[in-house]
């Protein structure tokens, strides 16, 4: 029998009939003086291609974004240099906004939408490749967001899209990664894949609470450092179709000290909707407690689960509660890590879930933690731009199935950059 394989791929790089708008301080006739004036001049499909000023000293100014434009360094593996906050208000819907290999000084915010995009088809935003010292904050609806291979010092707040292969160093947020309810219900899933994420707060280092998408968090290596903190903190999930589920698989959780946290705190009740289904699967869980609730604080269920819920192949420090155990779950471990998040003890190693869908890249038995499966995280930061340099594979996400059946067609989706 033919296999055919259906290859999608998303690129974020040159369209046919585009037009260049270069700004070059002091340049020559036909460049623009400063990025607001390109801006202006620009229309639909344009990109902004940005010379660094004498000294790489940062364009200023805060710039409002209301058309499909691409903002992007003149110089390859180059970083365009501002300080100033882009607000992104698109004036109507379905417009296509990419910043790649954007160093934004602004502490202040860096990347944010004030408002919802129109309604109708959602405005794509990508932003990658690029050092924002600020915060990303599109907790906006009507918004498709795409957040890959950064290095961000404040937090990501989104409703629908992906933050992939990330570093968030989450100051002045209340969480690190937020995903909040979008305006929409639908059978979509939202992916936060990938990141390695340093919550120095007191709330929760990724904070799930949309009944509208379905959560995919996996592979993420997540150190928090507050007392009383909750690594990972799921509010309402989404239900919306039988098909459907979410799944929280391959993450490492730690800290920084002996302060009561919770590694992943499931807070919603789902008793009264049996259709909500959660996996939690393969996660090393480095949790610490000497009272309460933070004794048993490795998974711990603040409402009663239902039967849809499977927690599996888990390595944690402390136990959990509040939901019986299935005996694959190991407790009372030594749990210690590297700066990179790899297990010092090997713990977890060729142990997690034996299913074939779960496998290492090399085709092992899954470890656990976030260097396991399909989506290492070692994927992701390999070609991390936090600093360009030549060679890097810009392919930032493939999403292939995890088992073939023999005859069968397959999809496998990818998305890149180029600049």
């Amino acid at each position: 029998m033919k296999k055919i394989i259906l290859l999608a791929f998303t690129a974020l790089a040159f369209r046919a009939g585009a037009t260049d708008l270069i700004v070059q301080e002091t340049g020559p006739v036909g460049t623009y003086p400063d990025i607001l004036t390109a801006v202006t001049a620009a229309v639909d499909g344009d990109r902004i291609v940005i010379n660094n000023r004498f000294g790489n000293a940062p364009w200023t100014g805060d710039i409002t974004i209301t058309k499909s434009l691409t903002f992007m360094s003149a110089a390859a593996d180059t970083f365009f240099v501002v300080q100033g906050n882009y607000i992104i208000a698109p004036s109507a819907a379905g417009k296509t906004i990419k910043i790649i290999g954007m160093k934004n000084n602004s502490t202040a915010y860096g990347i944010y939408a004030s408002a919802a995009a129109p309604a109708g088809i959602r405005t794509s935003v990508y932003i990658t490749a690029s050092s924002i010292s600020g915060w990303i904050d599109l907790n906006q609806n009507n918004f498709n967001v795409t957040v890959a291979g950064n290095s961000i010092g404040g937090y990501v707040y989104f409703r629908f899209g992906k933050i992939l292969g990330n570093y968030v160093g989450a100051s002045g947020g209340s969480y690190a990664v937020q995903m909040a309810a979008e305006a929409t219900a639908t059978a979509d899933t939202n992916y936060i894949v990938g990141n390695k994420i340093n919550y120095p707060g007191t709330s929760f280092g990724v904070y799930s609470n949309s009944n509208t998408q379905y959560l995919y968090l996996a592979n993420n290596f997540i150190t928090t450092s507050g007392t009383n903190v909750y690594a990972v903190y799921t509010g309402s999930l989404n239900s919306f179709s039988s098909s459907g589920g979410n799944t929280i698989v391959n993450n490492t959780i730690t800290r920084t000290s002996n302060v009561n946290s919770y590694g992943i705190y499931y807070g919603g009740n789902y008793t009264s909707n049996p259709a909500i289904k959660m996996l939690i699967a393969n996660n090393l869980i480095d949790s610490y407690g000497t009272s309460g609730g933070y004794l048993s604080g490795s998974i711990y269920f603040g409402s009663t689960a239902n039967n849809s819920t499977i927690i599996a192949y888990n390595f944690c420090r402390r136990t959990y509660a509040g939901y019986p155990d299935n005996g694959t779950n190991q407790y009372n471990l030594p749990l210690a890590f590297n700066a990179n998040g790899l297990e010092n003890n090997s713990v977890g190693v060729n142990l997690g879930d034996p299913n074939l869908i779960y496998n290492d890249l090399n085709q092992t038995r899954n470890d656990a933690g976030a260097y396991g499966g399909s989506f290492t995280l070692s994927n992701f930061f390999a070609n991390h731009a936090s600093t360009f340099g030549g060679g890097k594979n810009r392919v930032y996400f493939v999403d292939a199935p995890r088992q073939v059946i023999q005859g069968t067609n397959i999809t496998i989706k990818g998305e890149s950059y180029d600049r």
